[in-house]
């Protein structure tokens, strides 16, 4: 019975360290992007505006102050980001060269 006890508790710890690895890696392999999105005209600050990265199912939403946070593995980083929210016209940021956070991306609204 101890044997069996120790043999479950080994396996846990193993299980256990493995996770905190691969934890450790995903973190170091990605860039955090972050940006602020407002309206071009008024200045507001536009909540619930998606923000993906073509090809993945890497995606983030802004929130109430327009604020998002991507996660980009660094095998990306020479892509792209998508932008679009309903009634206003789709941006795409390069992430080329990039340095820093977005400070602020005006979207325009469609015009009517």
């Amino acid at each position: 019975m101890k044997k069996l006890i120790l043999i479950f508790a080994l396996l846990i710890s193993a299980t256990a360290f493995s996770e905190n690895v691969k934890d450790k890696n995903e973190k170091e392999s990605t860039t955090q992007i972050t940006g602020k999105i407002t309206d071009r005209l008024t200045g507001e600050n536009l909540a619930g505006v998606k923000v993906e990265l073509p090809g993945t199912n890497i995606t983030t939403y802004t929130d109430f102050e327009g604020v998002f946070i991507l996660k980009v593995p660094s095998q990306n980083l020479n892509n792209e980001i998508n932008i679009s929210y309903i009634s206003y016209e789709s941006t795409h940021m390069s992430l080329k060269n990039f340095s820093g956070d977005f400070n602020e991306i005006k979207m325009l609204p469609v015009s009517r």
